[in-house]
């Protein structure tokens, strides 16, 4: 059997033709930490919702979508783009405020979603609505049987759904130019950029990463970040579905799950690992004595996407784990990726971006002139994965497909390119400028601080003020000094900062980039480092670690919540609260004691131990 790399991919239809042929229907789709999912499951569920969509006319509407289930979710946006519904792709974890400045410049003609979050957008009736309840019944028991009937007659689940819609006969092949799916960029939530998707950016994208990683029917791609995520929804799902191949998500990701997730690598034969720099830094954060995990004979390489990989983490994680780690340099308006560090030689560089892979590119300065080797500009890209333009149109791309990316780089006598920072991130004091990222890899390589942000600040004197926000690590007597003297040794003078912010935790978004906002408001709270508060009551203590490393605020009832119910307690913010209560209390948590934190209380019991033990 061979794999169905889009040498003959036209349409999407062409996809779900090949996956409908007999050899393709008992391949695993999906494997998850519970269950495993077929093609011919998948298909079915895109045939029923192909349907409905037919019969309801819903060829070129637009319709939101937002499930928390994955499989339910893929079904449905598969079932939609099939017959030349538009999707707009909407995170359950959305504010209102967010959605409704989004719906504000763009028009939707009906909604799928769950119930909780009908409720909480306070959605109203379209011309179509449907609303999910979750599943809750299980089993194959004459009573679970009866308790499912009489669910779904009370409320409807998606299976319920499912269960009263015909089946398509055959995928209309939809013009390659429409569009297919919309998201909307992580700016600020009052001027949203709607993102249009068509058929011919995804499948053009999708079949340029079978061809670079070297997929083949073997493949199985671990990727479990959020499908709401642009890389979690095309280097995951539509990926695996490109091939016919097997898609692996066995957990939602937290970092009490990261013995199970790299334990997978094995169990489900993976051979790429898609992941965010944020997550190769919390498996480094472990000695589980895991270091053998990609030892296998099908895994091929990890792959690094979405932000900034740092160079000393690359290297250190490469070496410790005996992996190759390529970087992927992409953007949500061209799908996925367009430069490459790896997998070949040719354009690997650790601490680069790589080479163009089916993409046009220039470096321009500020004239709109192109520079040559060595000369910072800003990148600007051309291709049939790059949108021919944002919802509400902004002049970018310009009128000859040009996509100006608004990331400053440049290229080596090698054609290997590397970003140099954000144009509109640099910061001029006094008419000098300094670009964040560079100051920010100096700070990360200094052995006492964990992670660092620089930013900058209006100054009615020099123009703008250099401001960094540092997270220092367990145990570290580093202050303002200790920074600045330290930088002076690495950077000119002109790029010394003004202000130097000690702060418990540096809070990211689902793509690992650090929130600036967020950070801002961080500052005004915690101000500088100070002394940590002492209280013999460990349940005050704790409520206090937990929010400085939560960013909100923790009520009594939370002490004892689950962390996944917890406002802001994610992965990160985990590995937060555990360094925080190591220093203040002057103990050393295993991994297996940071992992079984599963709650406050659960964190007070450990401590009491750790504390007892003294």
């Amino acid at each position: 059997m061979s794999i169905l790399i889009g040498r003959s991919i036209e349409y999407l239809s062409d996809i779900f033709r090949k996956l409908d042929h007999n050899d393709y229907q008992n391949r695993i789709f999906l494997i998850t930490g519970k269950d495993k999912h077929t093609y011919k499951q998948l298909l079915d569920r895109v045939k029923a919702i192909g349907f409905f969509s037919n019969t309801q006319g819903l060829n070129k509407k637009t319709i939101l979508v937002s499930l928390s289930n994955d499989f339910d979710l893929i079904s449905t946006i598969l079932g939609l783009i099939s017959v030349g519904a538009k999707v707009l792709l909407v995170d359950p974890k959305t504010k209102k405020r967010r959605l409704d400045n989004i719906l504000s410049v763009i028009s939707i003609d009906g909604w799928i979603a769950n119930s909780a979050m009908v409720s909480e957008w306070g959605l109203k009736p379209l011309a179509i609505n449907i609303e999910m309840h979750p599943d809750s019944t299980s089993g194959k028991g004459v009573v679970n049987k009866l308790l499912k009937k009489k669910n779904r007659d009370q409320k409807q689940t998606f299976s319920s759904w499912i269960d009263t819609l015909d089946r398509l006969d055959s995928f209309p092949d939809i013009n390659t130019d429409a569009t297919g799916i919309i998201s909307f960029t992580s700016g600020t939530t009052a001027d949203p950029k709607g993102v249009p998707l068509s058929h011919c950016n995804i499948l053009n994208h999708l079949n340029t990463l079978s061809s670079h990683y070297k997929l083949n029917e073997n493949s199985v791609i671990s990727n479990v970040l959020p499908i709401f995520h642009g890389d979690g929804l095309f280097q995951g799902p539509f990926l695996a579905l490109f091939n016919g191949i097997t898609w692996s998500k066995p957990v939602e990701f937290e970092i009490q799950k990261i013995e199970e997730l790299m334990l997978s690598i094995y169990k489900h034969k993976v051979s790429h690992f898609v992941v965010v720099p944020t997550i190769l830094k919390l498996i480094d954060e472990f000695d589980n004595g895991l270091e053998d995990s990609f030892d296998t004979n099908g895994f091929k390489f990890v792959i690094s996407t979405a932000a900034y990989l740092d160079k000393e983490l690359w290297s250190r994680f490469m070496d410790r784990f005996n992996v190759l780690v390529i970087n992927v340099y992409g953007l949500s308006e061209t799908v996925a990726g367009s430069f490459f560090s790896g997998p070949d030689d040719d354009s690997f560089k650790i601490g680069s971006i790589g080479k163009p892979v089916d993409t046009e590119v220039k470096i321009v300065n500020d004239g709109g002139q192109v520079v040559g080797a060595n000369e910072l500009g800003e990148l600007v890209i051309r291709g049939k994965h790059v949108i021919k333009s944002y919802l509400t149109p902004s002049g970018n791309p310009d009128e000859d497909g040009w996509f100006f990316t608004g990331d400053l780089g440049l290229f080596d006598n090698d054609g290997i390119y590397h970003i140099k920072g954000r144009k509109k991130s640099v910061i001029i004091r006094g008419g000098i400028n300094t670009y964040p990222e560079e100051l920010m890899e100096v700070l990360n390589q200094h052995p006492e601080i964990q992670d660092s942000f620089v930013f900058g600040e209006k100054d009615d004197t020099w123009g703008e003020r250099i401001v960094v926000a540092i997270v220092a690590n367990d145990g570290s007597i580093l202050d303002s000094n200790g920074v600045i003297q330290y930088l002076s040794k690495h950077v000119a003078e002109e790029h010394i900062p003004n202000q130097i912010h000690f702060v418990s935790s540096l809070k990211r978004g689902a793509s690992g980039k650090i929130i600036e906002e967020e950070v801002r408001k961080l500052i005004e709270v915690e101000g500088s480092k100070g002394e940590e508060a002492k209280s013999s009551d460990l349940k005050t203590a704790l409520m206090k670690l937990a929010e400085e490393s939560f960013n909100s605020s923790i009520k009594p009832d939370q002490y004892y919540m689950e962390s996944g119910r917890v406002e802001g307690w994610n992965s990160l913010a985990h590995l937060h609260l555990a360094t925080r209560i190591e220093e203040t209390f002057a103990v050393k948590l295993s991994t297996k004691e940071i992992m079984s934190i599963t709650s406050l209380s659960a964190a007070e019991t450990i401590l009491q131990e750790k504390i007892g033990e003294k």
